[in-house]
């Protein structure tokens, strides 16, 4: 699968496993459906910063993304846009991050040291 720019440093499958879902340096999420290797869409709109981590919200087309200056992003796949940015949410990179099993909940973990959980409507 190509496409990417930059290096990528995150991976997510979507819970059926018809999509793969990456994050990038280039700031850029790139969603390929896996059998055919085929580049699906490109979510992206982070002003520059590098994204590290990155998840799929539950029976959604809610993809979250963290960056190394520490901002959350999340988009709606279906409709290609963003949908919420939180600038510092962790005084650092956000380096990991998960969603809850019922997806009502996402914690992020950060170089700051600390894990946030974010409780989404």
């Amino acid at each position: 699968m190509t496409g990417s720019k930059d290096n990528i440093t995150d991976l997510a499958w979507s819970p059926d496993g018809d999509k793969l879902v990456a994050a990038s340096l280039d700031g850029a999420i790139r969603v390929w459906e896996p059998v055919s290797g085929r580049g699906m869409q490109v979510l992206g709109e982070t002003g520059g910063e590098s994204l590290l981590s990155v998840a799929l919200m539950p029976d959604s087309g809610i993809i979250a993304a963290g960056g190394d200056l520490g901002t959350l992003y999340l988009w709606d796949q279906d409709s290609n846009q963003l949908l919420m940015q939180i600038t510092q949410a962790h005084q650092d990179a956000i380096n990991s991050m998960k969603f809850s099993p019922m997806g009502r909940l996402l914690a992020t973990g950060g170089a700051d040291g600390l894990v946030k959980l974010w409780r989404l409507q």
